[in-house]
């Protein structure tokens, strides 16, 4: 199981988080017109931890949250749907499935605005977040 797979499976297994996202919590992209709020994962960067033997079975990938809202309270909901994620990630450690997580911290934060195309007053707000994961990877058998 990749980190993202596990992350978004320990997402979608939170009712605090589906309590507003309901099951839109997409990988790398989401769907054309999706439903607001929303929720995008995507790994940014992934760098395996090495020793003179080859790899060591620690990866250490810093992975963006992407989080979606458009309604009069846009920006208040991204920002909500974010701390709660905040809350069930930082500072975590141990299983997402069968990936041990030795480690997820939140590295930074920001949020973001686009103005309406249609000429209404519905903006859309972005609050981004990344975090540093450090977890355990299998190591290839070559079998």
């Amino acid at each position: 199981m990749t980190i993202l797979v596990a992350l978004y499976e320990w997402l979608i297994a939170s009712s605090y988080v589906t309590a507003l996202t309901s099951t839109r919590i997409y990988c790398e992209k989401a769907p054309q017109n999706p439903t607001f709020p929303y929720v995008v994962l995507g790994i940014d960067t992934s760098n395996p931890t090495n020793h003179l033997g080859g790899e060591s079975g620690h990866e250490n990938t810093i992975v963006s949250i992407e989080c979606y809202a458009r309604d009069p309270k846009g920006a208040l909901n991204a920002g909500t749907v974010a701390e709660v994620i905040r809350n069930r990630i930082s500072g975590y450690r141990g299983l997402w499935g069968d990936v041990y997580v030795q480690e997820c911290i939140r590295e930074s934060s920001f949020m973001t605005s686009d103005p309406p195309r249609d000429g209404s007053d519905n903006w859309t707000f972005r609050n981004v977040s990344t975090y540093g994961i450090h977890f355990n990877q299998s190591i290839p058998s070559f079998v």
